[in-house]
């Protein structure tokens, strides 16, 4: 008598609802999140045009203690396993005039590459220390590079309504056993629905549970998170 087959367990019920497939973009699964982004993105742009972000010239110190990571510390701990040949890439998401950009090309020279992002050029605006200068939405642009490590501070993860997109674009931005350190916002606007969306995305992104953590301070949120190194076969 041959062995009475069972329908395979679901292992998907077994696993927290945010870990649920995301399998509609978020643009088109929550519509009125890409509506707001539309009509609040021209504000936005005019301030990047005319250096009105909060941001713009914050210091490297002052973008330190505001995500509460050690930028340069963190620079500092791997940058002998780098080179100019093979440089450690820097990528910040909301740059401003690039003073943040330019305290690490001052400090650490050929061995980084700097690269920032801004919605709209501000003519005149040098950009100091920037190897090389992205103008866009950070939900549209496509670097064509992946980096070491990318951090946000009032910026385009900040203010985007799309942060669950943002995540996963970020995710594939890091190189294998980079660091992301992002500004999400207030904490009131990344709500239970979008925290979830998010974790939903890195876990489909191959970040594991450990490797991510959800801060919230003084009402705003922030998002921290490492790619893992990839594993050599056998």
């Amino acid at each position: 008598m041959s062995a009475r087959r069972t329908k395979p367990k679901d292992r998907r019920t077994e696993l927290p609802d945010y870990w649920m497939r995301i399998t509609t973009p978020e643009d088109v699964r929550a519509p009125e999140r890409k509506g707001e982004d539309d009509f609040f993105k021209p504000d936005y742009r005019h301030w990047d045009l005319f250096s009105q972000w909060p941001s713009m010239d914050k210091s490297i110190e002052a973008v330190e203690q505001n995500l509460n990571y050690p930028i340069r510390g963190a620079i500092r701990s791997r940058i002998a396993d780098y080179s100019e040949q093979r440089p450690f890439k820097v990528f910040d998401l909301g740059c401003g005039g690039g003073v943040s950009l330019k305290a690490l090309k001052d400090e650490f020279g050929g061995k980084i590459r700097t690269v920032g992002l801004v919605l709209e050029r501000t003519p005149g605006e040098a950009y100091a220390g920037v190897d090389r200068l992205i103008v866009g939405d950070v939900n549209e642009v496509t670097p064509h590079e992946r980096y070491d490590l990318i951090y946000s501070v009032i910026g385009a993860t900040s203010y985007t309504n799309l942060k669950t997109t943002a995540v996963g674009k970020i995710v594939s931005w890091l190189r294998p056993g980079g660091t992301a350190v992002l500004h999400m916002g207030r904490a009131k606007d990344v709500n239970e629905e979008i925290l979830d969306e998010m974790k939903t995305q890195l876990r489909q992104n191959g970040i594991p549970e450990d490797k991510w953590d959800v801060q919230e301070r003084k009402g705003y949120s922030f998002l921290y998170f490492k790619k893992p190194q990839r594993k050599l076969p056998g």
